[in-house]
């Protein structure tokens, strides 16, 4: 999977999505998505794969949200490793904000 391949299919289960940053005019709810790092997978000292490590901030007015749902939804059904959301307020945005740390091969 490569980094575009991830976008589009984030983008299924959130309307406002953003890579790294928000823009200005981001709505009430909205995704921001970034790469943090990878790790190459070995098998007898050959490189065979790549493990795009990746996390998704999902801020959200809303306290029952069902967009957390649909993002753990479409990671699950394109074998993306997920860990538990990690709920929180942002003193910034105002908003909740859910912290998911994905790997994709």
């Amino acid at each position: 999977m490569d980094l575009e391949e991830f976008k589009e299919i984030l983008s299924t289960a959130v309307e406002e999505l953003y890579h790294f940053e928000a823009g200005p005019d981001a709505g009430e709810e909205y995704a921001v998505w970034q790469e943090t790092g990878s790790r190459s997978l070995y098998s007898s000292g050959v490189r065979c794969g790549t493990v795009l490590k990746l996390q998704v901030d999902l801020y959200t007015g809303k306290e029952n949200t069902e967009t957390l749902g649909k993002i753990l939804d479409v990671l699950e059904e394109n074998d993306i490793a997920f860990m538990d959301p990690i709920p929180g307020f942002d003193p910034d945005t105002k908003k909740l904000r859910y912290i998911i740390e994905c790997e994709a091969v």
